[in-house]
């Protein structure tokens, strides 16, 4: 029984470990500062404002 508790320790301790190593050579990006899809309809030019009106009246 202690052995399979032992085991079942270093496996963890393994994972662990492995997860941080990636964790270090592959970090993660930086978040976004606009979420996707956001748009400030009111800076885009008349005829991405059309467009985008066309478009949100057909999904709708």
């Amino acid at each position: 029984m202690k052995r399979v508790l032992r085991a079942m320790l270093l496996s963890a301790l393994a994972t662990g470990a492995f997860a941080w190593v990636l964790s270090r050579l592959h970090p993660r990006p930086e978040p976004a500062t606009v979420r996707p899809g956001e748009v400030d309809a009111d800076e885009l030019p008349p005829e991405a404002q059309e467009r985008l009106l066309e478009e949100l009246d057909r999904l709708l």
